[in-house]
């Protein structure tokens, strides 16, 4: 990955932005100028999407999903994703 729109929040913690599409054929990762888009077949219904893209964002960063954290954007398709480590 190049330059992802991606903050240093200080020793081992960055904040990265990505945009989501919920209800997608497939579930995908890839990266369009500084942001990653995150596809994932859940509809954001109580929550579900939100637990598909930490998981699908553990598998392609190869971290914990405990070291993961939505910051902003819970109900909105453009997120602030906090990694730790």
């Amino acid at each position: 990955m190049n330059s992802l729109n991606k903050l240093k929040l200080g020793p081992g913690k960055n904040r990265v932005a990505i945009k989501v599409k919920a209800g997608a054929k497939e579930a995908t990762i890839y990266q369009q100028g500084d942001v990653l888009i995150v596809h994932v077949k859940e509809l954001p219904i109580e929550g579900k999407a939100n637990r598909a893209v930490i998981e699908a964002l553990s598998d392609f960063l190869k971290i914990p999903k405990q070291k993961l954290s939505i910051k902003s954007g819970q109900t909105s398709r453009y997120k602030w994703i906090d990694i730790e480590g």
